[in-house]
């Protein structure tokens, strides 16, 4: 097992955060979550923004404090990752390329721009940015379950 010096560095896509607001997702995602005690685990407030529009459409009103305690769960669980001014400008780059999800570009430059590895299940992202040459800061569920 790596170190907690030498752990894995990972920047989480918004799949990943839902779980804990009480969103069901993927099975993909739900059996990669207990991997991250391995790794140093970051998330966005951007992802926690992206959720919430999720959860304004499938939670009813008498759930919000449970998706509270999960947006404090979150909190305390993962480190989080302030968006350096530059990758605004770089996502916008990427829009430029043909992605039109400007959140996926975000988090995507916010990783890129603290040497993370960004770690989503969106293969059409995943896709785009191999077709630009611009993949080498993404990690798949896959990926995590081999790292040792």
């Amino acid at each position: 097992m790596l170190s907690r010096k030498s752990a894995l560095k990972v920047l989480i896509d918004t799949s990943f955060i839902l779980p804990a607001l009480g969103v069901e997702v993927e099975k993909e995602v739900m059996d990669t979550i207990p991997h991250f005690r391995r790794f140093e685990v970051y998330y966005s407030e951007l992802s926690i923004l992206e959720a919430m529009w999720k959860i304004l459409k499938v939670t009813r009103p008498e759930n919000l404090s449970k998706v509270m305690m999960g947006i404090e769960s979150v909190h305390a669980s993962y480190k989080h990752l302030p968006i350096p001014s530059d990758a605004f400008i770089r996502a916008v780059e990427l829009y430029k390329k043909g992605h039109s999800d400007y959140i996926d570009n975000l988090l995507y430059s916010t990783a890129q721009a603290n040497n993370l590895k960004f770690l989503t299940i969106d293969q059409s992202y995943i896709e785009f940015l191999e077709r630009n040459s611009e993949n080498g800061h993404i990690i798949t569920p896959k990926e995590i379950t081999r790292v040792i």
